[in-house]
């Protein structure tokens, strides 16, 4: 983790000078578009997921003291005739991981559908800045691939900095 977080940060340095040397706009713009990614990350799609893994394994915990308590218990449930409640019991601890489970499945894909829109659009802005300058000939392909290369590189490094 630590090599990976060295190496975007030196990614990040050296990109910057290239980026910044060759277009600024699109250096501004890439450095915008990455602090909103990771606000809408970390402030709106991350906490409640860390909220329902967090209960979910507390569910899962007390799902599983039921099941070991009936087992430990069995014989005492049988003579008290106590098998109907702790089926519920049981059942209702089950229905409460699996409603967890499908609820966190359900930020799991939102935020993976925000990441794949996020990566899909992440060309347009750099394309939108060059796009005028390369119709007026002010900028020529070979700066324009290099740009894109260059923007690619700093976007991967916040991400994995994020």
């Amino acid at each position: 983790m630590l090599v990976d977080a060295t190496l975007a940060w030196v990614k990040c340095g050296t990109f910057f000078v290239v980026l910044y040397r060759i277009m600024p706009e699109v250096l501004y713009a890439t450095l915008a578009a990455s602090f909103l990614d990771t606000a809408v990350m970390v402030l709106f799609l991350g906490p409640p997921l860390q909220k329902l893994s967090s209960a979910k394994m507390t569910k899962s915990a007390d799902l599983r003291f039921a099941l070991v308590r009936a087992r430990q218990y069995a014989e005492e449930i049988v003579l008290c005739h106590g098998t109907g409640r702790e089926r519920r019991g049981i059942l209702r601890h089950f229905e409460q991981v699996v409603d967890l489970d499908l609820r966190q499945n359900l930020w799991i894909t939102l935020m993976s559908s925000y990441r794949n829109l996020v990566e899909w659009s992440s060309g347009l802005g750099p394309a939108c800045i060059l796009a005028p300058k390369y119709i007026r000939g002010d900028l020529a392909f070979g700066a324009i691939v290099q740009v894109f290369m260059a923007y690619g590189i700093v976007r991967d490094a916040f991400q994995t900095l994020a």
